[in-house]
């Protein structure tokens, strides 16, 4: 299937089973394969990028602004997972960032919590959602944490991922203007903005993919309780598009995302409504007065089997109808010409005398 082809049977395809949730995932595979959108032979080529990025480094190393960065080796032949168009470069992530860091835990370093105003935001692993910032639950740590733990103090548009445990993986931007921190289950990944503006967006949904996700992964140490070292995460291979080609994949990325969030949001009004109506058939049925009533039911919920009761799930509240009828006496008619239970239960008494 081809990228039109999807395009074309969008509407289709997130029907089915997790269809939703997999288009998502297919978008960005087909986003950093260079598959989404297509080329401009007239693009700045990737590695005039990354020649920018490099001697930036090396200015930033001299004027003490950033210490100087390990020594990463090349992308080799056989580690690239998949071909990338023309114009596109491989590299590793640290190559693209000038800081590459994780937090601390304030039990560490005799910091305590505080209730706000006070004191400073405290980024912990379940603030880190898929693509965005969860802050429902926001905590909050003394001030002086940020003279303690310097490296890992946030700026708008740094990167942040999960690196311990269930959540390990998921990336989001720091998008708000509110001095933070965070803990030692969030890995800061800072881009160097100022060559590089406009691709932070590219590398969320980059980092974000099946393909990087995969690599997380792969590269996570101590079964025990998955984690990923800093050194690892500056070895992650990146396909790097032209910037030109980074924003149009965002904004299609965008645009796709927008369509499927619509789409769901439809799916989730339709299922409210068939649960409803499910709902009112199982009740008419279950509290029928008698068995005429309990026929007329059950032949209006036959009608409609497929429409109402599309999940697994709504098989356990049917049995359950039908047996409540059942026992009851409400689920056949009764014959006046049939013995009366109150024999049947004198010939079992007399049986056991």
């Amino acid at each position: 299937m081809t990228p039109h082809d999807l395009l074309a049977t969008f509407e289709t395809l997130a029907e089915a089973s997790d269809g939703i949730a997999r288009l998502r995932e297919l978008v960005l595979q087909l986003a950093v394969r260079g598959k989404l959108v297509s080329q401009d032979p007239n693009d700045e080529p990737a590695c005039v990028l990354l020649e920018r990025i490099a001697v930036e480094k090396v200015r930033l190393v001299k004027e003490g602004k950033i210490a100087k960065p390990k020594l990463l080796p090349p992308v080799g032949e056989k580690e690239r997972p998949f071909e990338v168009p023309p114009g596109w470069v491989w590299c590793r992530l640290g190559e693209l960032a000038e800081t590459i860091t994780k937090g601390s835990s304030p039990n560490w370093q005799g910091i305590t919590y505080v209730e706000p105003p006070q004191g400073i935001l405290f980024i912990t692993s379940e603030n880190v959602g898929v693509g965005s910032l969860r802050l429902d639950n926001r905590k909050y740590v003394e001030s002086r944490f940020n003279k303690i733990e310097l490296r890992s103090i946030l700026q708008f548009g740094d990167l942040l991922m999960n690196i311990v445990g269930a959540s390990i993986g998921r990336t989001c931007i720091y998008d708000l203007n509110t001095v933070a921190n965070i803990n030692q289950a969030v890995c800061l990944i800072r881009p160097l903005l100022h060559v590089i503006d406009g691709s932070v967006p590219f590398f969320l949904h980059l980092l974000n993919s099946q393909s990087t996700i995969m690599q997380m992964f792969d590269k996570q140490v101590d079964m025990a309780r998955a984690n990923l070292s800093m050194g690892n995460i500056a070895r992650f291979l990146i396909p790097l598009p032209p910037v030109a080609e980074q924003h149009r994949i965002v904004a299609k990325v965008d645009t796709l995302m927008a369509l499927l969030d619509r789409l769901e949001a439809t799916q989730r009004e339709r299922e409210t409504t068939r649960a409803v109506l499910r709902d009112a058939a199982l009740a008419a049925l279950r509290d029928a007065p008698d068995a005429g009533t309990a026929e007329a039911a059950w032949g209006r919920i036959a009608e409609r089997m497929d429409d109402l009761f599309t999940d697994p799930a709504d098989v356990a509240p049917l049995r359950q109808a039908i047996l409540q009828l059942a026992v009851r006496g409400k689920l056949v008619p009764q014959d006046p010409n049939d013995e009366p239970a109150c024999v049947l239960l004198e010939r079992i008494a007399a049986e056991k005398m």
